[in-house]
């Protein structure tokens, strides 16, 4: 079984806008021989506010070939009000249900996926700062309830990451403090 996972595509509205290096990206994961793929948010820049690019996304990620699993990120669905007030044009907090923001409108999936393989069950969800969609309980019963080793996938950090790069430039303290300490005690309780 082999499981390929990607993030932050930031695909931004037209087709003549994306990475130059986004089309490379595609034959190679074409020829990959994945058997899955999950792709952890932040598929687009702007997708909470601009519905163009979340469609890209998923109009790119469909010519892959590969079954998959995506979920939205902070430029995808917003991940708290304070940073949508910081960011408006490419964090927009959709101050919505999740099945209302722009990304499941457009994906047309819950905010829990669950995929179980003969190894293993996967499980990629997405959660927002103070859980508005209710997402951890039922994603602690979705563990729960599997006996098999389960591969979790989010897009945020959940445990402390170091104070440089990439992560700490963007804030990545601020995305979901309160959410990530509650998942992180899900984690713990269950360590399979």
């Amino acid at each position: 079984m082999r499981i390929l996972h990607i993030s932050d595509l930031h695909f931004v509205g037209t087709e003549d806008r994306i990475y130059e290096n986004l089309n490379e990206m595609l034959d190679s994961l074409k020829n990959s021989n994945a058997d899955f793929m999950v792709v952890t948010g932040d598929l687009t820049s702007n997708g909470s506010v601009d519905v163009s690019s979340l469609i890209l996304a998923k109009q790119w990620m469909d010519q892959i070939g590969i079954p998959y699993l995506a979920i939205p990120g902070n430029h995808d669905t917003g991940a708290n009000r304070w940073r949508s007030e910081r960011f408006p044009n490419s964090e927009y907090y959709e101050d919505v249900a999740y099945e209302e923001t722009n990304f499941a409108k457009v994906f047309q999936e819950p905010a829990i996926l669950q995929r179980e393989f003969d190894e293993c069950v996967v499980i990629a969800f997405s959660v927002r700062e103070h859980d508005p969609d209710h997402v951890l309980a039922p994603l602690e019963k979705f563990i729960q309830d599997t006996v098999k080793p389960v591969l979790l996938f989010g897009h945020y950090p959940v445990i402390e990451t170091r104070d440089e790069g990439h992560l700490y430039a963007s804030g990545h303290k601020d995305f979901i403090p309160a959410s990530a300490v509650d998942l992180k005690g899900i984690i713990e309780r269950n360590p399979h």
